[in-house]
C-alpha cells in the first residue's frame, strides 16, 4: 500500500481538502504543525491524546448536566436579540 493512498480528498469531507483517510485531519494542518517546529511524535500526541481527553471531559460535563443538549447545528450563542437592542 502506497503512503499516498492514506490521503484522500472527498467533496463531502472537510470541503474537499486532502485529509488523512478516515481521520479528517487536514494535510495542510499536519504540515503547518510540522513547519512550526513540532516533531512527528508531538503532532501524534496532539492528534491522538488531546481529542481523547477532550472527549472524556465533554462526556463528564454532559453527564453532570453542565452542558445543555442542543440539536445538531443549533448556535451556541446565547444572545438572541438584534444589534440595536
Amino acid at each position: 500500500m502506497s503512503r499516498l493512498s492514506r490521503i484522500t480528498a472527498d467533496a463531502s469531507v472537510c470541503h474537499g481538502k486532502p485529509v488523512a483517510r478516515g481521520l479528517r485531519y487536514q494535510v495542510q494542518m499536519l504540515l503547518e504543525l510540522l513547519a512550526s517546529g513540532m516533531s512527528v511524535d508531538e503532532v501524534l500526541d496532539v492528534l491522538t491524546i488531546t481529542p481523547i481527553w477532550s472527549g472524556t471531559i465533554y462526556l463528564r460535563r454532559w453527564s453532570l448536566g453542565a452542558l445543555a443538549a442542543r440539536p445538531y447545528g443549533e448556535s451556541r450563542c446565547r444572545y438572541k436579540g438584534n444589534a440595536t437592542g
